[in-house]
């Protein structure tokens, strides 16, 4: 029967070393999914660098952006008031090109008047020659002053319309140049309002793009700072288990003691009863404390047992908490 529980104890001992095995086996595992966390670590490290630097170039462009538009919104301020001014003056001139047709009408019409009097007077005059008499003389020498007078009159009107049709033409000309450059400078404005207006765009654009540049660095740098953090806690994680499986096996070595202990004695205890060297009682005796001793060393055993149960199941845990981080950085990376 003694035999039978040696046996017994032996099985779970090595049932217990299997599963030391394991644990360590798991711990190692841990280890090497700690070195490729540290590697990750490094590799997002490095893209935050990357990030910096393309943070750094875009905040670059940005300001060049922003110097353009700004020149372009004072050009555009520039052509519209000169836009403003040239239509001024277009509308001057055509309101002084209108007053001068009108003036010019006016002597024309005068002009018509004097020419159509100038006529009747020299028919009146005709009319006094072909009567003959002293005061046919007299009244023919007004009637030829007032023709003079009248004729000069013309002449002044004709020279005023002539200078007035000059400066018309002057007008015409200055009028017909203006609305050229009015006109080039509408193209101007349009074109000022259309880059203006690309240059507006393309800014937003690009802010939008440094927005997400921007929201992608602090992503990077909190997952960063949150793998340190995990790579942290797992380096800890390991040492203790690491300590608590040293503690376990220097349990396990002495149960194993214990074991080879009990079985010596057991085994003398067999060889006293075959010689009949000791009493009934004391054999008795011997056989409830060998009892008693194997139901501590079984209870110190199912003890270990339980404890490498809750290591091991820690050390899963650690490695379940280990893949979800790397597949978390994964997904993240790939994003």
């Amino acid at each position: 029967n003694s035999e039978k529980t040696v046996k017994a104890l032996e099985s779970q001992l090595q049932e217990v070393s299997v599963k030391l095995d394991e644990a360590t086996r798991n711990l190692n595992e841990q280890a090497s999914t700690k070195a490729r966390s540290s590697q990750e670590v490094s590799e997002l490290q490095r893209q935050l660098e990357e990030a910096e630097s393309q943070l750094s170039q875009l905040n670059k462009i940005k300001q060049q952006l922003s110097a353009q538009l700004e020149e372009a919104r004072h050009s555009l301020e520039d052509e519209s008031r000169m836009k403003a001014k040239l239509n001024g003056e277009v509308r001057n001139l055509t309101s002084d090109l209108d007053s001068l047709r009108e003036t010019l009408e006016e002597e024309q019409s005068a002009k018509g008047d004097l020419q159509a009097q100038l006529q009747k007077l020299q028919g009146e005059l005709q009319q006094l020659r072909s009567r003959g008499g002293g005061g046919g003389d007299v009244r023919s020498e007004e009637v030829e002053e007032l023709k003079r007078k009248m004729n000069a009159k013309i002449q002044e009107l004709e020279s005023e319309a002539e200078s007035a049709k000059s400066k018309c033409g002057q007008l015409e000309k200055t009028k017909a140049r203006l609305q050229g450059e009015l006109e080039d400078l509408m193209v101007d404005v349009e074109r000022a309002n259309g880059l203006a207006s690309q240059l507006e765009r393309k800014q937003n654009n690009f802010n939008r793009t440094l927005a997400e540049w921007q929201k992608k660095y602090a992503d990077s740098q909190a997952e960063l700072e949150n793998a340190q953090r995990d790579a942290r806690g797992q380096s800890t994680e390991i040492f203790r288990l690491k300590a608590q499986l040293e503690e376990v096996h220097e349990q396990m070595e002495g149960l194993r003691r214990e074991n080879k202990n009990l079985s010596d004695e057991i085994h003398d205890l067999t060889e006293q009863l075959g010689e009949g060297g000791r009493s009934v009682h004391e054999i008795d005796k011997n056989r409830r404390r060998l009892e008693m001793e194997k139901e501590e060393l079984q209870a110190a055993l199912e003890e270990a047992e339980s404890a490498l149960e809750q290591e091991e199941a820690k050390v899963q845990r650690a490695q379940l908490e280990m893949s979800q981080i790397r597949q978390e950085i994964d997904r993240r990376l790939a994003e």
